[in-house]
């Protein structure tokens, strides 16, 4: 059994965090803290699917960051992190090291000695922002597991979601399992 954190951000499709990504993680025997951006927390906590989630794992999902003084209710140490959805924004700061949430914070801190799975949901338009090519090569080169490419979208070539296509949740528990396995 592992313990893989999840961290998503308030893109589409983040709704579907607990039934496609948490409850599978779960159901394979692993321990799955949840932490949210702190958009994502409002979205998730708003409709009802933080309960859902901390129902199925037994962890708060966390959003805003404790209190120095408050006990950590999270394992300290996580063997596999998966940050999926990650908004541009969010990828942007996880690749440059910067950490303004507890979201981020997590990811930064073990990204050097944690396995990482990322799924980057960005539109055309962030895919062809000058920067871009910058962070997915700093992330590359950091270890991290990028889920893109020609089938994903949207990054090879740039294009739109079709509105009735889900997140490519398969390929991101697929990529964390075998993060997983080798961890």
């Amino acid at each position: 059994m592992a313990i893989v954190g999840v961290i998503a951000c308030a893109a589409g499709g983040v709704e579907q965090l607990c039934d496609e990504l948490v409850t599978p993680l779960v159901d394979a025997g692993h321990q799955v803290p949840v932490t949210l951006t702190p958009t994502a927390f409002t979205w998730l906590r708003a409709n009802g699917e933080a309960d859902r989630i901390e129902a199925i794992t037994r962890f708060p999902v966390r959003g805003p960051s404790r209190l120095p003084w408050e006990p950590r209710t999270h394992p300290a140490q996580l063997d596999v992190i998966v940050v999926a959805p990650a908004t541009f924004n969010s990828t942007a700061k996880i690749a440059l090291g910067l950490a303004d949430n507890q979201a981020l914070t997590v990811v930064t801190e073990s990204l050097a000695t944690v396995p990482v799975v990322l799924f980057p949901l960005i539109n055309a338009a962030h895919a062809e922002h000058p920067a871009w090519p910058s962070h997915m090569a700093a992330l590359r080169s950091a270890g991290v597991e990028l889920i893109e490419g020609p089938d994903l979208w949207p990054l090879y070539p740039p294009r739109e979601l079709p509105p009735d296509q889900n997140l490519p949740w398969k390929a991101i528990l697929d990529a964390t399992q075998q993060a997983v396995a080798r961890s």
